[in-house]
């Protein structure tokens, strides 16, 4: 859809963790596989390095695959001057969780949410070189905003796609109508505003949170 590339599954293999937690985000380190995990730490005062990442190697044999789990501590993860700044960071902000672990060409970003604004990040950040990994500093946040984050434009729909009815909604380039009414999303395939009939996902049990339809932006290919 919009564009993509077809998708096939060729395996699948399972990630196991030593602790209840759930997972955030990945990425792939040049020949290994990071992961980044919530957590609850429980009793403990902060959370360690194995409590939020797990490393892991991918191994394939004849179609089937498995992951062999890396200490996290000898890896790049367990540079000092990073070691230290993770600690600081749950010291100062206990309710601090990962939220992104990006990599952009040869640098890797790995963001966590310090507050309940979006700016309110701490973003570390490590280069990336051949087969090494080097921890570079906790100042990110700026680089991964204005880094690149797919690879499609985004447009913004506006008051000329707003078509009215007893069920309105918003018209994406003619081919696809999404209806916002009552706490309901529906996605229509039909510009029909008299009938609501579609794929809808409700948003709420009551009507108090229904949604107000202002803005949608949809991803869009170039084509």
């Amino acid at each position: 859809m919009f564009g993509g590339q077809d998708l096939k599954l060729i395996g699948k293999v399972n990630v196991q963790t030593d602790a209840k937690c759930i997972p955030i985000d990945m990425a792939q380190v040049n020949q290994l596989l990071l992961f980044g995990y919530q957590v609850q730490v429980g009793m403990k005062a902060s959370p360690s390095l194995d409590d939020v990442f797990g490393l892991y190697q991918l191994h394939e044999n004849q179609g089937t695959f498995r992951v062999e789990p890396l200490p996290v501590e000898s890896s790049f993860l367990g540079d000092s001057r990073f070691v230290h700044e993770f600690t600081e960071l749950f010291t100062y902000y206990r309710d601090a969780k990962l939220s992104q672990i990006s990599r952009q060409e040869s640098i890797l970003y790995i963001a966590f949410r310090i507050g309940s604004r979006p700016e309110d990040r701490k973003v570390f950040r490590f280069q990336l070189s051949g087969n090494s990994a080097e921890y570079l500093d906790s100042y990110g946040h700026a680089p991964l905003e204005s880094a690149v984050q797919h690879d499609f434009d985004w447009v913004s729909t506006t008051r000329d796609d707003h078509v009215l009815g007893e069920h309105p909604h918003v018209s994406i380039r003619d081919k696809l109508f999404v209806e916002c009414v009552g706490g309901d999303l529906t996605i229509k395939v039909e510009d029909n505003t008299s009938e609501g009939k579609g794929y809808t996902v409700r948003m709420s049990k009551t009507h108090t949170k229904a949604w107000q339809m202002r803005k949608l932006i949809m991803p869009l290919s170039a084509n």
